[in-house]
């Protein structure tokens, strides 16, 4: 029986929709569209992007290296350009920056296709967030948003350690870097730690422990003279771990994810 080929088109060929497939230091593939190449039920016919330098390496490359698939590599200046032009899309992935999730996600559902894949974080608020669950609910269009952590070795390891250790009692995660933790002003633009590597350090403990983490008890929170939130911590306790704190800080001179 032949296996389905899934006809995929990306909006975003920036660098976690394609350049960071060439970072050295990470694990591979490190971008949606080396990704998508190496998925043989995959073929990438087609891609979006503002950035004509962007896109225009986005081609080349897809002309010369998408294989015995033969990507047709269509390239459009707009994900509306590409939805007029390409209607045969099974699977789209949106990878564009976070102040365009909203409207870019919006766009793909109202395409239909079988699958959305949304590049995290799912949007820069709650209340965006929100707008793309009803929408996609009414639609009957799946989105997945990719924390691609959960697939990285060393996680996958870790999680499988874990599960022969003995049980879990207390989990202790934490963020410290120099950006900023939180403040309503810079939820315009999504330049704020709790947004980025902080959804990172709240999925990779779901995924590590098993757990949802609901009804946070929210302590230590620490405000500069500009009131933008610098440190707090959360604390969660599930039927199986007693406690399971998760803090961040932007008051620091090194970066640390543990």
């Amino acid at each position: 029986m032949k296996e389905k080929c899934f006809l995929t088109g990306i909006v975003g060929t920036g660098r976690i929709g394609f350049s960071l497939g060439f970072d050295k230091k990470r694990e591979q593939p490190a971008s949606h569209t080396m990704a998508l190449f190496n998925n043989k039920n995959i073929r990438l016919i087609a891609a979006a992007d503002s950035n004509e330098e962007n896109l225009a390496a986005w081609k080349k490359y897809a002309r010369k290296n998408a294989g015995k698939k033969k990507s047709m590599a269509l390239t459009f200046s707009s994900s509306s350009e590409l939805y007029e032009n390409v209607t045969c899309l099974d699977i789209i992935v949106v990878a564009v920056n976070e102040e365009s999730h909203l409207e870019e996600c919006l766009k793909a559902i109202e395409y239909k296709p079988r699958l959305v894949i949304l590049e995290k974080p799912v949007a820069l608020n709650s209340a965006e967030a929100a707008l793309i669950l009803d929408a996609a609910k009414k639609a009957e269009v799946p989105v997945m948003v990719n924390h691609e952590r959960r697939f990285a070795l060393d996680y996958r390891m870790a999680k499988e350690l874990l599960s022969q250790i003995g049980e879990i009692q207390y989990v202790d995660a934490r963020l410290n870097s120099g950006l900023r933790v939180w403040a309503e002003e810079f939820e315009k633009d999504g330049t704020y730690s709790l947004l980025h590597d902080g959804t990172h350090l709240v999925d990779i403990v779901r995924f590590l422990f098993d757990v949802e983490l609901k009804d946070p008890l929210v302590t230590g929170i620490y405000r500069d003279e500009k009131n933008i939130v610098r440190n707090f911590t959360a604390v969660y306790h599930t039927d199986r771990i007693s406690q399971i704190l998760i803090s961040m800080s932007g008051r620091s001179k090194f970066f640390e994810f543990s």
